[in-house]
């Protein structure tokens, strides 16, 4: 696996976490309300009331819409979320951070979202999967193989 490591702790490599910031480059992350259960890692779009509400991109139509990426925080997720309907979400809408991937992906590639095995997921685009619609202004930072957690840059 090509899986982008990050730390270097007492000699041993650990993968980055999904929704972590990639690097201290410069980056905007604004806060919103969830409007359903989010999780670190998400691809989000504004919700019902957009001035203060940010959900989860539910399908990959939904990809030319995307603001931004959940960012990672350090939580103890009680009911299997990271930010609960309500909480406040912090969402990278500018800058480097690292998602999961669910295909084959080079550094370079246009980030796009696409259903793979019933599972919104995102995917280059174009896609050898299925069908993907590009998030605008993202792209592929790493490379990596499906299931890698590889950064992307999205600038919005």
């Amino acid at each position: 696996m090509a899986q982008d490591k990050v730390f270097d702790w007492y000699g041993g490599n650990a993968p980055a976490l999904e929704g972590m910031k990639a690097d201290s480059t410069v980056d905007t992350v604004d806060s919103y309300a969830a409007e359903g259960n989010i999780d670190a890692g998400d691809p989000v779009i504004l919700g019902t009331n957009p001035a203060e509400q940010v959900k989860k991109a539910a399908q990959a139509s939904d990809a030319s819409t995307v603001i931004g990426v959940a960012l990672h925080e350090h939580v103890d997720p009680k009911d299997g979320h990271t930010y609960p309907d309500g909480k406040a979400v912090s969402v990278m809408t500018s800058g480097d951070v690292y998602v999961k991937t669910a295909e084959d992906v080079t550094a370079g590639d246009a980030v796009g979202l696409g259903a793979v095995e019933g599972t919104l997921s995102y995917i280059k685009s174009p896609s050898t999967l299925t069908t993907a619609v590009s998030i605008p202004n993202a792209k592929f930072l790493g490379s990596g193989v499906a299931g890698d957690i590889v950064s992307i840059r999205i600038r919005n």
